[in-house]
């Protein structure tokens, strides 16, 4: 059990990393950077299909996480699978970062 909660913090702190690393220094582009300059929390979406012991263990991640800095906020959002997999395409595929 202890595993399976680092393994999951662990991919969750990697996901927050990575959505950081992916930010652009130019003050006028986008909510990220506005934030990051003005003090006010970053707000990242965590995204995850509906599975019930799943999604819990990402709440109750999510909320130690929240409570234990400021600057970030992680907001996780549970979906169907079939419309998680949609929404995970079209954002890769509408994403400028990723082209």
């Amino acid at each position: 059990m202890k595993k399976r909660m680092f393994s999951v913090l662990l991919v969750m702190a990697m996901t927050a990393g990575l959505a950081a690393g992916c930010g652009n220094n130019d003050k006028k582009s986008g909510d990220i950077t506005k934030n990051a300059y003005s003090g006010e929390k970053i707000v990242l979406d965590f995204w995850c299909h509906q599975n019930e012991a799943w999604t819990v263990s990402y709440k109750a991640m999510a909320e130690k996480f929240n409570k234990s800095q400021d600057k970030y906020e992680v907001k996780v959002t549970d979906y169907p699978f079939e419309a998680y997999s949609e929404k995970i395409q079209t954002a890769l595929s509408s994403s400028k970062r990723w082209s």
